[in-house]
């Protein structure tokens, strides 16, 4: 009887193998089944939704340079005016007199407000930055009897800024905006020099564009009344 017992017992054993092998490929397969279902359509019933962008607090552009120029304003004219106002004693004497009947001036040449400016973001919206600027007229004297050029008067300034722009409208193409700088200017008239405190503001800018860009202001200071140029944007 016991032998029957252990003989019925090694039959059975393989087979109780065979069964716990296929049970675990069966249970192993599901599983794979299931990764693969969900690597195939992992979001085929989720839905994603962006954030939208604000670009007004969202600084996209790091820095800024510009170039522009503008109409001499009623800071800049007063300025040239200064010159005339400011000529030196010599000029009433009779030398001088007998020197302005042996020579002639040529055509005014005038330089108008012009300016190279770098900014950077601080805030979303807010630029600090520097503004180089210049602008004056020459004129070119010549010999009476000959027409050879002798020499030049005129007078030049060149400004340096520190520079604040606001943003306070802003758009992906169009931006409005208002500036202050602060700084001193270079009178330069012939070999002497003056320096004088200078400020220069945009009322009202408005720009168009994105990474190349150009603008345009309605403003007063060194700058002009009316300017444009353009600019580009980087990171």
């Amino acid at each position: 009887m016991k032998r029957y017992l252990f003989v019925i017992l090694v039959m059975f054993v393989p087979l109780f193998a065979i069964e716990a092998k296929a049970q675990d490929d069966v249970l192993a397969n599901a599983v794979y089944q299931s990764v693969a279902q969900h690597q195939v359509q992992p979001t085929s019933n989720l839905y994603i939704v962006e954030p939208k962008r604000n670009h007004f607090t969202d600084t996209r552009w790091k820095h800024s340079i510009r170039v522009g120029t503008g109409m001499i304003g009623l800071t800049s004219a007063l300025m040239l005016i200064d010159y005339e106002d400011s000529a030196p004693a010599e000029r009433n004497s009779l030398s001088y007199t007998l020197y302005e009947l042996r020579s002639y001036l040529g055509p005014q040449r005038y330089l108008s407000p012009t300016w190279l400016e770098y900014t950077c973001a601080v805030t979303p919206g807010c630029m600090l930055g520097v503004k180089v600027l210049a602008h004056g007229y020459w004129q070119n004297m010549y010999d009476t009897t000959n027409d050879k050029y002798l020499s030049y008067e005129g007078v030049v300034y060149l400004s340096a800024l520190f520079n604040a722009r606001w943003e306070w409208f802003q758009r992906p193409n169009v931006q409005m905006y208002s500036s202050l700088g602060v700084g001193m200017s270079c009178k330069i008239t012939g070999s002497r020099t003056k320096y004088i405190p200078m400020v220069d503001c945009a009322l009202l800018g408005v720009s168009f564009g994105r990474a190349f860009y150009g603008f345009a202001e309605l403003g007063g200071g060194i700058g002009g009344s009316v300017r444009v140029g353009v600019g580009v944007r980087f990171n």
